[in-house]
């Protein structure tokens, strides 16, 4: 096995990364924009239910 990383394996290794990193940055949004939503629906739920008691 070889030891030495060569130059075509370092830029498919980065490419990688850079790929990973922009799908956690999306899957990240997507997970805190769903979070809000719902977070959002279960305020005004509980502020209806307060007001009809």
């Amino acid at each position: 096995m070889n030891e030495y990383v060569t130059h075509g394996q370092l830029v498919e290794i980065i490419e990688l990364f850079d790929h990973l990193s922009m799908m956690n940055a999306i899957i990240t949004i997507i997970v805190y924009d769903l979070f809000r939503s719902g977070l959002g629906k279960l305020c005004d739920y509980l502020k209806e239910k307060k007001n009809n008691e």
